[in-house]
């Protein structure tokens, strides 16, 4: 019954309830088990081609501003990150990781898997120049 409840819980994201197993057959466990197999296989495909998706939209944004009049991909993806947080300056002169993950999460992109990361990692740069060039104005 914990094998069924994990499998349940990394389907669905919560633990199951209102099911009496104990008047389950073994047949008809066997049967949910692989029902919670099927549908979590399901689940992986559809967060894959959204992830794909995902960045797909991302590289297509920042075309539109690279094509709009930002420099280069650096300069785009700045305008990008100073439009999702404008009031950067005002609060702590400062962007940080927890505002580039939110910018991230708010495009459906993660900054855990291999594309997010490298988003990430070319985020954090722009924000420490433009930290940077905020402290040397002052």
């Amino acid at each position: 019954m914990t094998y069924i409840s994990d499998l349940y819980k990394d389907t669905y994201g919560i633990r199951p309830r209102g099911y009496n197993f104990t008047e389950f057959t073994l047949t008809e466990l066997n049967q949910f088990w692989q029902d919670l197999i099927d549908q979590l296989e399901r689940n992986n495909k559809e967060e894959q081609a959204a992830e794909k998706q995902a960045a797909i939209d991302m590289e297509a944004a920042i075309q539109y501003h690279t094509y709009r009049g930002a420099y280069n991909r650096s300069t785009a993806l700045r305008w990008m990150l100073q439009g999702y947080h404008p009031e950067f300056r005002e609060e702590n002169e400062y962007i940080t990781g927890y505002e580039i993950d939110g910018f991230l999460y708010s495009r459906h992109l993660s900054p855990y898997n291999a594309y997010g990361k490298g988003i990430r990692a070319e985020l954090l740069t722009i924000a420490r120049q433009l930290y940077k060039d905020t402290v040397e104005q002052d």
